[in-house]
């Protein structure tokens, strides 16, 4: 079959690691159920120099060469993307949506119709700020058939090991500060204090209760604030850090200006998530992808998780919008 004819789903990368590995695994499985060659596009400029692909300086998968480049054709769904298959999601929004950065229904312009597996277009555009498993349930067949049923945090910890694989820039040093750092039972702390506050007396007070229950227990932190950092390490005496680049306050890692680079820093969050998930307990806010996917891909029992934000109002709306739309 010539490659202009191949059915291909092109799926593109946009904010945090967190959205878009969850976006991304969505999108594999889809592309999977839809009998869809699939390319992950993360060259956005977030993780690696603009135009440079970042997924495959960061991942393998088995569902995705990144010597494939996208058919060269306009037979492509949703038409928006007409013309414009090399441009990144935060330039189409900010072209045709300037005022929708924020919208909870915007993914739906540009991500193909997940209700359908036989889309007739060559080239299948996806993109979503979230998973979107609850959307493609209904195509749960064939190798996907023993998903029904399952939660999507179960869903996340099934396919993240056999699609979205971290390369042993990331594995290796994981492995190696587990092997050295971990002494005891770990409690993993992560606490993002930047573009979004994480409520840090709660997270104390998390803590407080767990060293109550094992006082020998270490503390490690993933945050991406230095004072927080600085902060916690008063607190508490055992408390263990990655050694890695932050930004300035107030301003997230994906989005800073510095001349820092950005595959590293990319990276260095990596670590911080695989070594969340490697813990003894995780506390977290329900609200940042970034540490739930570290709960998905962790062998956490529920007792030995706290959510700082499972009753927080404002995180629980959101969260409920999301997974409608």
């Amino acid at each position: 079959m010539p490659d202009s004819d191949t059915k291909t789903l092109l799926i593109k990368g946009k904010a945090g690691l967190g959205n878009r590995i969850l976006s991304t695994l969505t999108g594999m499985a889809y592309g999977q159920m839809s009998s869809r060659r699939i390319i992950v596009d993360w060259s956005d400029g977030a993780y690696a120099a603009k135009g440079t692909n970042a997924f495959p300086l960061l991942f393998s998968s088995p569902v995705f060469s990144p010597d494939t480049a996208p058919p060269q054709t306009n037979d492509v769904t949703p038409d928006v993307w007409r013309d414009h298959i090399t441009w990144s999601v935060e330039q189409m929004i900010g072209k045709y949506d300037p005022k929708r950065f924020s919208d909870p229904t915007i993914y739906r312009k540009y991500c193909c119709d997940l209700s359908r597996t036989d889309l007739p277009q060559t080239l299948a555009v996806y993109w979503s700020y979230l998973p979107k498993f609850r959307h493609i349930r209904k195509h749960f067949k064939g190798q996907y058939a023993h998903l029904v049923g399952m939660s999507e945090r179960r869903i996340i910890a099934e396919l993240m090991p056999q699609l979205i694989i971290p390369l042993p820039v990331i594995t290796d040093p994981v492995d190696q500060f587990v092997s050295e750092q971990f002494k005891a039972p770990v409690i993993g702390v992560h606490v993002r204090h930047s573009d979004r506050k994480s409520p840090i007396e709660k997270i104390c007070r998390s803590i407080d209760r767990l060293l109550a229950k094992t006082p020998e227990a270490q503390i490690f932190l993933a945050t991406d604030n230095r004072a927080v950092e600085t902060d916690l390490k008063s607190r508490y005496a055992n408390i263990i850090v990655t050694d890695k680049w932050l930004p300035s306050p107030g301003e997230a890692i994906h989005y800073n200006k510095t001349d820092v680079d950005p595959t590293k820093s990319a990276i260095e969050a990596l670590i911080d998530i695989y070594l969340l998930s490697r813990c003894d307990y995780l506390i977290y806010p329900g609200g940042s992808t970034f540490s739930y996917l570290a709960r998905c891909i962790g062998n956490f029992p529920s007792s030995h998780i706290i959510d700082v934000e499972a009753f927080d109002p404002k995180v629980q709306i959101k969260r409920a919008i999301h997974n409608f739309l």
